[in-house]
């Protein structure tokens, strides 16, 4: 069970 769709999420919510 990869979290690639948590790090893209993590990558936008950085990018605010």
């Amino acid at each position: 069970m990869t979290n690639t769709h948590l790090v893209q999420l993590n990558i936008r919510w950085q990018s605010r």
